[in-house]
């Protein structure tokens, strides 16, 4: 149980009764020591406004907290998924855009349903968006991964890698969340490899806190996380980049020009209706899997190590069908 989850808990306990309740009953309740039920005391009446006072030997709540109570401290796993995957709708709409919303555009939503009528609201059935490949269980552990970004905890992850089909337990300072061709993932700092890596989120078991001050939450710049994590096209991570040069037939030129495939990619348009396109690359992967889904339509021009393992990839299917 993360550290929100247990707040959570005890501001409940103390909503939800009229008489004092003991701290030895709070200890046993919530599942934790005296030390940190006084820190979760302290911090719902000095961070969220909760009126708490100490009576008859034990803790009664004068006044819960408005923000656990009507904004949603609290998010399920699945509100937790939703209120995440608005914020990156909302930044691919505007890059500009540091908020949720910009201002000017919820003023004019606000606007617009009150000419409408105070009862109605957003239709949202009309809108759909459509997954591809969505894994299951991927929202389980998105409370606890964001709660430790806030707080910038350690978490320990309990990984069942593919690579290596083995369950695996990594100390992990979580420096952020991705959310890439519809899967979650995790770019964070392994304290056990002393390297920044990354973990699918679909692929974790169990999250536990580590036991305080056993390790220091370690903060990546994020210059130097996106030099290791993203210099290259997809989701694998590496130093060493490599330049991939793509030849798109005139059939499929159309489609790939508009495309972006990597912030630093170059392109041009060839004489014969072709599109040539470069992206950078540290694992060959993703963008192998990426090359084969245009079949004939894309040629490796370089280097000739992607050329080889796309032949070898394309000789391994032909025998299959011969």
């Amino acid at each position: 149980m993360s550290k929100i989850h247990r707040l959570y808990e005890t501001h409940k306990i103390l909503k939800d009764r009229r008489t004092p309740i003991s701290l030895a009953e709070l200890v046993s309740r919530v599942g934790v020591d005296d030390r940190s039920i006084h820190r979760y005391l302290a911090d719902l009446k000095d961070n969220y406004g909760a009126v708490i006072e100490s009576k008859n030997g034990g803790y009664v709540m004068k006044k819960p907290s408005e923000i656990i109570n009507g904004m949603g401290l609290w998010l399920s796993a699945r509100s937790m998924e939703w209120f995440l995957f608005f914020h990156v709708v909302a930044q691919r709409m505007s890059d500009s855009a540091p908020q949720l919303i910009p201002d000017e555009v919820k003023q004019n939503i606000d606007k617009y349903f009150r000419k409408r009528g105070k009862t109605r609201s957003f239709p949202t059935d009309k809108v759909r968006i459509l997954a591809s490949h969505r894994r299951k269980g991927e929202h389980t552990h998105l409370v606890s991964i964001v709660s430790a970004i806030l707080d910038q905890e350690v978490l320990l992850i309990e990984y069942e890698s593919r690579s290596q089909g083995a369950q695996l337990k990594r100390p992990v300072s979580v420096q952020r969340l991705v959310y890439y061709k519809d899967h979650w993932y995790i770019d964070g700092y392994d304290h056990e490899s002393n390297e920044l890596r990354v973990f699918s989120v679909d692929r974790i078991r169990k999250i536990e806190e580590v036991e305080e001050n056993s390790l220091t939450f370690e903060s990546i710049d994020e210059d130097e996380l996106e030099q290791v994590l993203r210099s290259g096209y997809g989701i694998f991570s590496g130093k060493e980049i490599t330049c991939a040069k793509l030849r798109f037939s005139q059939k499929i030129a159309p489609w790939i020009r508009d495309e972006t495939w990597h912030s630093n990619q170059k392109s041009v348009d060839a004489l014969d209706g072709s599109f040539i396109l470069e992206v950078p690359y540290s694992d060959s992967t993703e963008l192998i899997g990426e090359i084969l889904r245009y079949g004939p339509e894309v040629e490796v021009l370089e280097p000739s190590e992607l050329r080889s393992e796309v032949q070898n990839r394309i000789r391994g299917a032909l025998e299959l069908y011969t």
